[in-house]
């Protein structure tokens, strides 16, 4: 917990809290290399909720072909990403939603499963 602490402390957030990465601040390919090896501690240590912001800022760098700037951090990234989801789906997921519309409010729970 103390290496994930740590990187946690070294990343920056942004898209209001929604995205979380890794920054050399010398270019996109490591930027992408660093925040894959940050959803990789972050998911092998168990912080999925802020694992899952690192996801969501890698994917929002993804080429329309599926990769990113290069072999290596796509490798790195797509390697990183399969990861997280593996950890997610091997936690479960439930999750609450209201609903509103013109006739009124109603909810429900949706429940992750096979």
């Amino acid at each position: 917990d103390a290496a994930a602490t740590a990187a946690l402390e070294m990343s920056s957030v942004s898209g209001g809290g929604a995205h979380r990465s890794w920054s050399a601040r010398s270019s996109q390919t490591q930027d992408i290399e660093l925040t894959g090896y940050g959803l990789l501690l972050l998911t092998r240590t168990g912080h999925l909720s802020e694992a899952s912001h690192a996801a969501r800022w890698l994917l929002h760098r993804r080429k329309a072909s599926g990769g990113f700037s290069s072999t290596q951090d796509t490798v790195l990234a797509l390697g990183a990403l399969a990861a997280y989801a593996a950890a997610v789906e091997a936690r479960g997921r439930d999750l609450s939603v209201a609903l509103t519309g013109a006739g009124g409010l109603s909810g429900g729970d949706l429940r992750g499963g096979d």
